[in-house]
């Protein structure tokens, strides 16, 4: 897009997840040697603000003559910002809480025990024995698993 107060100065906005990145390409009628017939320019601000922060952070990432190797290094500076970083190893299994209700012969039954993948541990049953208060059920301390 032109910039209407500045028509020496063209914008390109490219929109991501997380970035806004402005792409400026600014003409120099004012060089009087026409060395430098145009610049080319990259800047970059986030979306949202990271936690704990109320700013957007913003960055200048390349300036320089409007050439190919100037856009080479503003593509390759928006794919920097882009990259997630890849972790090498995996997350470990963790232990989690499981449990479970069941009836079996007429009583009922409540089962919890500690899982990570197909290894279990601490593993207890208790059997359900009428109610402590108002929809708590008693447990009798931990029975042997009905077959």
């Amino acid at each position: 897009m032109a910039d209407s107060a500045n028509p020496e100065v063209m914008k390109v906005r490219i929109f991501t997840h997380d970035y806004r990145y402005s792409i400026f390409v600014t003409s120099r009628p004012d060089d009087p040697d026409n060395l430098q017939k145009a610049l080319l320019s990259c800047s970059a601000l986030r979306r949202k603000p990271l936690a704990g922060l109320t700013d957007h952070v913003y960055a200048n990432l390349v300036d320089g003559k409007f050439t190919r190797v100037t856009w080479e290094l503003i593509k390759a500076a928006i794919l920097r910002f882009e990259l997630v970083k890849i972790v090498g190893k995996a997350k470990e299994e963790r232990w989690r809480n499981m449990s479970t209700h069941f009836e079996s012969n007429g009583k009922h039954y409540y089962e919890e025990w500690l899982q990570k993948g197909k290894q279990i541990s601490e593993h207890k049953t208790y059997e359900l024995v009428g109610e402590k208060e108002e929809g708590k059920p008693a447990m009798v301390r931990p029975v042997k698993k009905p077959e």
